[in-house]
């Protein structure tokens, strides 16, 4: 065995002892809120204590930096709370430029914010019952509402004025989607119902049925050929857009199988966001906690502060840098 290889099992063995030792720590310094560059600061001071480190190694050592600061990126400070609605929040959305986010309330308002400021810059009412979900448009100028009122709502985000108002859902709406060019959307109903909608006349144009259960979710594919849909009938289907078709019930798109269990909750998951890089997942349940989880060893990384109060909804901003959720307590917030 060379010297070369040999100095890097070493430097190998050292780094896993050296993780085990810190992982305790950083617990407890995420906890009391330490700054991100004294947890660094620690990091490299510590290492140097316990490892060699030859000159010939700094780059391999940096990084090691460079990931620990990718790492750290995961832990987030809350940044803003922001008030206005006067019942609980029910759906959050960034816009696709993510300095707005769109919000939904059983107070029967629609509400737009200002995310540099978090001050509400416009707010949309018409609904006369819950609304339950909105979403900003592809191009981030008109959102959609669903509510119990049995009606889809468009409204102008610059002027929150209503567009225009769908009125033939036989049931009350839990969620509406654009599809991605804008043109379409999608809705889903209390009576097990999902209807597809041409957004330039307002018509309802296809109606899919299978669930035994109302449909909580529904979301288009990025080619917008597919649909998937969440259902309390415990399952999840996806539907071919041009056939209206259920073609599978599905985990995992490919195999149809289950891939990870992310265990930690201790009652009902109400919410959950991907991260645009695809690696951790942010959800949210009725025990109060909002965790995130590395996706690869669906282990619980990092958790953020509540508040005392139950989120009912998460969004993840489009660079990933930013997390928000509204909760029971009618606040939202926003960490970064």
């Amino acid at each position: 065995m060379s010297a070369a290889t040999n100095e890097i099992k070493i430097i190998k063995s050292q780094l896993v002892s050296y993780l085990q030792n810190m992982s305790k720590i950083f617990v407890v310094l995420f906890n009391t809120q330490t700054n991100l560059t004294v947890l660094l600061q620690l990091i490299i001071q510590n290492w140097t204590r316990n490892c060699d480190i030859k000159l010939g190694w700094i780059d391999d050592f940096d990084k090691i930096v460079f990931k620990y600061v990718q790492y750290f990126a995961k832990f987030f400070q809350l940044l803003k709370i922001l008030k206005g609605h006067e019942h609980c929040i029910s759906s959050v959305k960034y816009s696709p430029c993510g300095c707005k986010i769109v919000s939904s309330s059983h107070d029967k308002t629609v509400r737009v914010w200002d995310v540099a400021s978090g001050e509400q810059i416009q707010i949309c009412k018409g609904h006369t019952g819950y609304v339950c979900s909105a979403e900003f448009s592809p191009d981030g100028n008109t959102i959609v509402s669903g509510s119990w009122d049995k009606t889809i709502r468009l409204w102008n985000v610059e002027l929150g004025t209503e567009l225009m108002k769908l009125d033939g859902c036989s049931s009350l709406v839990l969620d509406v989607c654009f599809s991605s060019n804008g043109k379409n959307i999608v809705s889903s109903l209390y009576n097990h119902i999902i209807w597809l909608w041409d957004v330039t006349y307002g018509k309802g144009i296809q109606k899919l049925s299978g669930h035994s259960s109302s449909v909580r979710s529904v979301q288009y594919s990025p080619d917008d050929q597919k649909i998937v849909s969440a259902s309390h009938d415990k399952t999840i289907a996806l539907w071919d857009v041009n056939t209206g078709e259920r073609t599978i019930r599905i985990w995992d798109v490919e195999s149809g199988n289950q891939l990870k269990v992310l265990e930690g909750h201790s009652d009902s998951v109400l919410d959950m966001k991907y991260f645009p890089d695809g690696q951790t997942i942010a959800s949210c349940s009725y025990d109060g906690t909002i965790p995130l989880w590395d996706v690869k060893s669906g282990k619980k990384i990092n958790g953020l502060e509540t508040r005392g109060s139950c989120a009912y909804c998460v969004d993840i901003s489009p660079n990933g840098s930013m997390i928000t959720a509204g909760f029971a307590n009618n606040i939202i917030c926003i960490w970064g």
